[in-house]
């Protein structure tokens, strides 16, 4: 379950619900993990927003192990960035990152690659998104 919140409104989405999305998939460098690259496949962060029917200009990602990460909703539409349910071909479960991990496309945008900035807003384990 992702639940999404902004001041006046909480929908709560079944991980059954974003598996039915349309997933995309490629090669990035995950934080947390080595340094190289790998197949990430899930739907797009922002057709999971979508799911819930609520905009913003800032999101708060939070994880079940309490990190949290603020990322400006321009970096939906500047990237292909992934509400990952699978690395390299297996299933995330909250033991190795998942079920869902915030991953940016790395190897495609070089600038993204080790920023420490982009980094800190790949949430694994993401349970909550706030909207602001």
């Amino acid at each position: 379950m992702l639940v999404i919140r902004t001041a006046e409104k909480v929908v709560e989405i079944p991980l059954s619900k974003i598996e039915k999305l349309q997933q995309s998939e490629y090669v990035a460098i995950l934080p947390g993990m080595d340094d190289k690259p790998h197949r990430a496949r899930g739907p797009l962060l922002k057709d999971v927003l979508a799911l819930a029917g609520i905009s913003g200009t800032t999101l708060m990602a939070i994880g079940f192990d309490r990190y949290q990460a603020e990322i400006p909703m321009s970096d939906l539409d500047d990237f292909p960035v992934l509400a990952a349910r699978e690395v390299d071909g297996k299933p995330l479960t909250l033991r190795d990152k998942g079920p869902l991990w915030i991953v940016y496309p790395s190897e495609a945008h070089p600038h993204l690659r080790l920023n420490p900035i982009y980094e800190a807003r790949s949430v694994w384990q993401l349970k909550e998104i706030s909207i602001r």
